[in-house]
Protein backbone atom coordinates (compact mmCIF):
# COMPACT_ATOMS: atom_id res chain seq x y z
CA UNK A 1 0.00 0.00 0.00
CA UNK A 2 0.79 3.58 -0.74
CA UNK A 3 0.08 4.91 2.54
CA UNK A 4 0.74 3.56 5.24
CA UNK A 5 -1.65 4.98 7.71
CA UNK A 6 -4.69 3.54 5.11
CA UNK A 7 -2.96 0.25 6.13
CA UNK A 8 -2.83 0.80 10.40
CA UNK A 9 -6.74 1.91 9.94
CA UNK A 10 -7.80 -0.97 7.84
CA UNK A 11 -6.20 -3.38 10.31
CA UNK A 12 -7.89 -1.67 13.14
CA UNK A 13 -11.23 -1.72 11.83
CA UNK A 14 -10.45 -5.05 10.62
CA UNK A 15 -9.10 -6.12 13.95
CA UNK A 16 -12.49 -4.17 16.18
CA UNK A 17 -14.87 -5.39 13.69
CA UNK A 18 -13.86 -8.97 14.27
CA UNK A 19 -13.24 -8.55 18.00
CA UNK A 20 -17.36 -7.50 18.64
CA UNK A 21 -18.66 -9.83 16.44
CA UNK A 22 -20.90 -11.33 19.22
CA UNK A 23 -22.21 -7.85 19.97
CA UNK A 24 -24.33 -7.67 16.67
CA UNK A 25 -26.08 -10.59 17.45
CA UNK A 26 -29.67 -11.04 19.36
CA UNK A 27 -28.04 -13.22 22.12
CA UNK A 28 -25.59 -10.71 22.99
CA UNK A 29 -21.52 -11.68 23.52
CA UNK A 30 -20.72 -15.23 24.90
CA UNK A 31 -21.31 -16.03 28.48
CA UNK A 32 -22.47 -12.49 28.89
CA UNK A 33 -24.82 -13.69 31.22
CA UNK A 34 -22.00 -16.25 33.15
CA UNK A 35 -23.13 -19.02 30.82
CA UNK A 36 -20.83 -21.05 29.17
CA UNK A 37 -22.54 -21.49 25.74
CA UNK A 38 -23.91 -18.05 25.33
CA UNK A 39 -27.68 -19.14 26.03
CA UNK A 40 -28.91 -15.88 27.94
CA UNK A 41 -31.31 -15.89 30.57
CA UNK A 42 -34.89 -14.75 29.50
CA UNK A 43 -34.33 -12.15 32.12
CA UNK A 44 -31.43 -11.03 30.60
CA UNK A 45 -30.79 -7.44 28.90
CA UNK A 46 -28.95 -8.78 25.73
CA UNK A 47 -32.35 -10.95 24.71
CA UNK A 48 -34.40 -7.66 25.23
CA UNK A 49 -35.51 -7.88 21.60
CA UNK A 50 -35.29 -11.36 20.94
CA UNK A 51 -37.92 -13.26 18.90
CA UNK A 52 -40.16 -12.64 15.79
CA UNK A 53 -40.43 -9.25 14.64
CA UNK A 54 -43.58 -6.84 13.37
CA UNK A 55 -45.92 -9.18 10.81
CA UNK A 56 -44.00 -12.24 11.95
CA UNK A 57 -46.99 -14.60 12.09
CA UNK A 58 -47.77 -16.43 15.92
CA UNK A 59 -50.13 -17.87 17.94
CA UNK A 60 -49.38 -16.64 20.73
CA UNK A 61 -47.41 -13.52 22.48
CA UNK A 62 -43.90 -15.70 23.42
CA UNK A 63 -43.21 -15.95 19.86
CA UNK A 64 -43.10 -12.10 19.33
CA UNK A 65 -39.87 -10.04 20.45
CA UNK A 66 -40.53 -7.50 23.35
CA UNK A 67 -43.12 -4.94 22.72
CA UNK A 68 -45.24 -6.44 20.27
CA UNK A 69 -48.37 -8.34 20.85
CA UNK A 70 -49.83 -11.36 18.97
CA UNK A 71 -52.69 -9.91 17.28
CA UNK A 72 -55.13 -11.80 14.50
CA UNK A 73 -52.18 -14.46 13.90
CA UNK A 74 -49.43 -11.55 13.29
CA UNK A 75 -46.84 -9.76 16.05
CA UNK A 76 -47.50 -6.05 16.61
CA UNK A 77 -46.41 -3.47 18.48
CA UNK A 78 -48.64 -3.50 21.91
CA UNK A 79 -48.69 0.15 22.95
CA UNK A 80 -48.20 -1.38 26.27
CA UNK A 81 -44.26 0.51 27.22
CA UNK A 82 -44.52 2.28 30.20
CA UNK A 83 -42.30 5.91 30.08
CA UNK A 84 -38.17 4.54 30.48
CA UNK A 85 -39.10 1.05 28.88
CA UNK A 86 -36.43 0.17 25.80
CA UNK A 87 -38.09 0.55 22.37
CA UNK A 88 -37.70 0.37 19.01
CA UNK A 89 -40.94 1.61 17.80
CA UNK A 90 -43.14 4.45 18.93
CA UNK A 91 -46.26 2.31 18.67
CA UNK A 92 -44.86 0.17 21.64
CA UNK A 93 -44.88 2.86 23.80
CA UNK A 94 -48.33 3.88 25.81
CA UNK A 95 -50.46 6.68 25.46
CA UNK A 96 -48.76 9.58 24.42
CA UNK A 97 -45.05 8.64 24.67
CA UNK A 98 -42.86 8.00 22.10
CA UNK A 99 -39.81 5.89 21.28
CA UNK A 100 -37.05 8.71 22.00
CA UNK A 101 -33.44 8.99 20.19
CA UNK A 102 -31.71 6.15 22.71
CA UNK A 103 -34.18 3.49 22.36
CA UNK A 104 -36.79 4.48 25.73
CA UNK A 105 -40.58 5.04 25.56
CA UNK A 106 -40.40 9.14 26.78
CA UNK A 107 -43.11 11.62 26.84
CA UNK A 108 -42.93 14.00 23.49
CA UNK A 109 -41.90 17.35 22.92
Amino acid sequence: MRNPRIAVWLALVVTLSVGCEDYFTNAGPAGADGSADGEADAGASSVLFNGEGVGAKCTDDDVCRSGLACTSGACAPSGKKAANDACLLSAECEGELQCGFFGFCVVSG
